[in-house]
């Protein structure tokens, strides 16, 4: 039974603790939906799990809220991809939330 519920919590992220991770990744570095991924796994060594819909489902809010900015970027020989990149207000959003580890505001 625990491992059933160890492995239904690292699939299915929380979406407060989901969106602080994709959040704090893009503020170390502007990336796609795929780099967003793969940081946000080594970040958390594994807890979170993201896949490319809920990944995208985050930016995408998160980019409505302001906390985000993105722009579509092709690379050489390759079809285009959407880039993102931390707003002030996101940047904000994760200083006034750092202390605890809190979720970030709606």
């Amino acid at each position: 039974m625990f491992e059933l519920l160890r492995w239904v919590f690292a699939h299915f992220p929380s979406r407060p603790e989901a969106r602080n991770a994709v959040l704090r990744s893009v503020f170390a570095r502007e990336g796609y939906g795929l780099e967003v991924i793969e940081r946000v796994r080594a970040q958390t060594k594994g807890t979170i799990r993201l896949h490319g819909g809920n990944v995208h489902t985050i930016l995408r809010d998160l980019e409505r809220e302001g906390l985000l900015m993105s722009w579509e970027r092709a690379p050489k020989g390759g079809r285009p991809r959407r880039y993102y990149k931390i707003t002030e207000t996101g940047i904000a959003a994760i200083s006034l939330r750092s202390d605890a580890g809190r979720p970030l505001p709606r």
